[in-house]
């Protein structure tokens, strides 16, 4: 395991070995720093537009180097404890159920 965290709502978040090689693989530039704190102090947390078992969040500027960017995790949460799938940097909100499927938005953003 790479990292057990709890999320903005008290779950347990978990990023396994395996989806962090799977993560590096894709994304490069992605920092497991980014992926926690990201998981633990979103932005906005909004229900995945392709799976109804999966969340997306957000945070901007997660990364201190692409300051600009969202950094986007996807869990499953159909897993106990939720699952880290996949996570990468983009500058929108692609991939949130927008504006129906908001779970969370941090106060003053």
């Amino acid at each position: 395991m790479v990292f057990t965290v709890k999320d903005y709502s008290g779950r347990l978040v978990a990023l396994s070995k395996q989806r962090w090689q799977h993560i590096r693989s894709g994304h490069p530039e992605v920092k497991v720093q980014a992926v926690r704190s990201t998981v633990k102090d979103p932005n906005l947390v909004a229900a995945s537009s392709i799976s109804p078992t999966h969340d997306v969040y957000f945070k901007l500027g997660a990364d201190a180097s692409y300051r600009g960017l969202y950094c986007k995790v996807v869990v499953d949460c159909s897993m106990d404890p939720i699952a880290v799938t996949t996570a990468m940097y983009q500058d929108d909100l692609h991939g949130a159920d927008l504006p129906g499927g908001i779970k969370y938005a941090k106060p003053g953003h």
